[in-house]
């Protein structure tokens, strides 16, 4: 039988304190506090059948795709992404907009701005706004200047910002994007769908872990990695991706529906 646990392993930054002070080691920057792992497993549990997700949607994926062996990163990817949607439940409703991280984040920014449309519409409040960037591991001048120049010009129209990742490894690119949200005066928190273990890796750690909410520290965010059904692809030359025609746009619009059946089987969790 498929585990439903959500065991999170309690992570921190490694620390060398053969040099280092005490004060020190107490500003060495950890991962932010969240929900209990047992507490987590049983809020989702009561729930969500996951195991009944996790099966149907790697039918779902597996009529698109090739999916293979890959069941084990679908159920991480699956339990990451309903541990993360309970970590923000009480914040979705008030996010006016979503940015998505380059073109392997635009499945879950999909699949988030499902779930805060079902939350805004129980208020009658009108839908996200969503946005699609190449931000990238790039060191192209036009497009971080491109990517400055649209978040401060969108700053008020933006509002309240989920920026949405699929995984983050070494957090270079990421906190790149951070750094020019914030210099835009950007409100924002960093949704991750997971993260490596190697936090000691993280570039301006402290920038980044202020931001972030995760699902899960593992490898389940690398499924959207290049994911086939994304539909779009990084744009080396401009600000936001651009089509991508890897696969007919049948299997792009049925990755979506995918996506869709995912998000609606995880928003029971916001509610």
């Amino acid at each position: 039988m498929r585990s439903k646990s959500f065991k999170t392993p309690e992570f921190k930054a490694p620390v060398d304190i053969s040099d280092e002070s005490e004060k020190d080691r107490e500003n060495e920057p950890t991962l932010p506090e969240r929900l209990d792992d047992g507490e987590a497993e049983e809020e989702i549990n009561k729930k969500v059948d996951l195991a009944a997700v996790i099966d149907e949607y790697l039918k779902l994926e597996s009529a698109c795709f090739k999916v293979n062996d890959r069941n084990t990163i679908i159920e991480a990817t699956v339990q990451d992404l309903a541990r993360l949607v309970l970590e923000l439940k009480d914040k979705l409703a008030d996010y006016d907009a979503i940015v998505s991280d380059d073109s392997s984040g635009r499945l879950p920014s999909l699949l988030f701005r499902r779930i805060i449309n079902r939350q805004k519409r129980k208020s009658g409040r009108k839908g996200i706004q969503t946005f699609f960037v190449s931000s990238g591991r790039h060191n192209y001048s036009e497009i971080i200047s491109g990517l400055r120049e649209f978040f401060v010009k969108n700053q008020e129209q933006l509002g309240r910002v989920l920026l949405v990742t699929e995984y983050i490894d070494s957090g270079r690119s990421i906190s790149r994007l951070i750094g020019i949200m914030q210099e835009a005066g950007v409100n924002f928190d960093l949704a991750a769908v997971s993260l490596s273990g190697d936090a000691a890796s993280y570039n301006d750690q402290q920038q980044l872990y202020q931001h972030l909410r995760y699902g899960g520290v593992n490898n389940g965010g690398l499924y959207f990695f290049e994911h086939p059904g994304r539909g779009v692809k990084k744009n080396c030359d401009k600000v936001h991706p651009v089509k991508s025609f890897v696969v007919s746009q049948k299997k792009i619009n049925a990755s979506r529906n995918n996506i869709n059946y995912l998000a609606d089987q995880l928003a029971v969790l916001a509610d």
